[in-house]
């Protein structure tokens, strides 16, 4: 009977300690369950602030566009958009707001990127817009920087050609290259009246935009050719003033003495066609210049003497071509014979 109570008593501690060590256990799996679950609710609350944090970046950003608040766009930067920035300023943006105003900015999705528990550093906004009747839809790239949300790109860079005259970008003068552009409407001109751009407009519908190669080719201007023919029609007027058989500089006027003596101060030169009528120019963009060959037709007259006997010219006439360049650069035409 002793034996018997003392190996009862031992199943008894036996069975109490397992009791004991399963009721430990148990206390602590809860414990943990519970403390996962508050881990868990506090990643979520977490996540939740930093998706409004980030989607409100979004807003101002937008906001700042539609304002014209070309500063404050730049503020919502992460970093400082590489390339020339000339046209990234408060009067290039409300032009383009004047041109095709942006409304209608919303914010549809912020999803952030989780890169380890609880720890959000980049995503993408997922926002649409309007310029001017046209919808957009866009995703945002966002990353943060020293704890604050920042948008990852605010400007694409557009490329306004690579040679010609200086461009009147929404009202800003600029020279030829490539600029970073914020999104919006603009209109790209010529500052030389003679020299036009062949497009003059565009849509830069996104930050984000990859297909920026924006490139207008310069072109011989309606005034650019008028005063092309203008300069040209002087150059050969100069010549009919000469009082040479082939004065220099005046490729078309090539006459010779033949046995005669001429009276070089008698000679009188006239323009005998319209050598400008239906002229095709040649036009280079890098050089900015037209060029033409033309038919000169002139005729001469002038007192001679042959054999000791003076006299008069039967008056003659002769047709040769004549290579002329005009420089357009200046705005002012430069005519020379090539």
């Amino acid at each position: 009977m002793i034996v018997g109570a003392a190996v009862l008593a031992l199943a008894l501690i036996v069975v109490g300690a397992v009791l004991f060590r399963n009721h430990q256990q148990q206390v602590a799996a809860e414990r943990a369950a519970e403390e996962a679950r508050i881990a868990e609710e506090q990643r979520k609350a977490e996540e939740t602030r930093q998706v409004a944090a980030a989607g409100s970046t979004a807003e101002g950003f937008l906001q700042a566009l539609s304002e014209s608040d070309a500063e404050k766009a730049l503020a919502y930067a992460a970093s400082p958009p590489e390339g020339n920035n000339d046209l990234l300023s408060r009067d290039v943006l409300f032009e383009a707001n004047k041109r095709a105003a942006m409304t209608g900015a919303a914010v549809n999705e912020t999803v952030l990127n989780e890169e380890t528990p609880g720890v959000w550093n980049t995503g993408t906004a997922k926002v649409t817009y309007s310029i001017g009747e046209q919808p957009q839809t866009v995703d945002l790239p966002l990353r943060k920087v020293d704890n604050e949300w920042k948008i990852d790109q605010v400007s694409a860079p557009v490329k306004l050609g690579l040679n010609g005259p200086e461009r009147l970008v929404n009202g800003v003068t600029v020279g030829p290259g490539a600029y970073n552009l914020f999104p919006g409407s603009y209109s790209v001109t010529s500052t030389n009246p003679l020299v036009g751009l062949d497009r003059t407009e565009f849509v830069l519908s996104s930050p984000t935009a990859t297909d920026t190669d924006w490139e207008p080719e310069p072109v011989l201007s309606d005034e650019g050719r008028d005063r092309s023919i203008e300069a040209g029609k002087r150059l050969i007027d100069e010549c009919m003033k000469s009082r040479e058989l082939a004065p220099p500089n005046c490729p078309f006027i090539l006459w010779r003495e033949e046995g005669l003596t001429i009276d070089t101060s008698t000679i009188r030169y006239t323009l005998k066609n319209d050598p400008w009528q239906d002229v095709e120019f040649r036009f280079n963009g890098a050089t900015m210049t037209a060029s033409a060959t033309v038919q000169v037709a002139n005729e001469i007259r002038a007192s001679a003497t042959q054999n000791g006997r003076r006299g008069t010219l039967v008056p003659q006439t002769q047709t040769n071509p004549a290579g002329v360049v005009v420089k357009l650069g200046s705005g002012n035409p430069e005519a020379s014979f090539t």
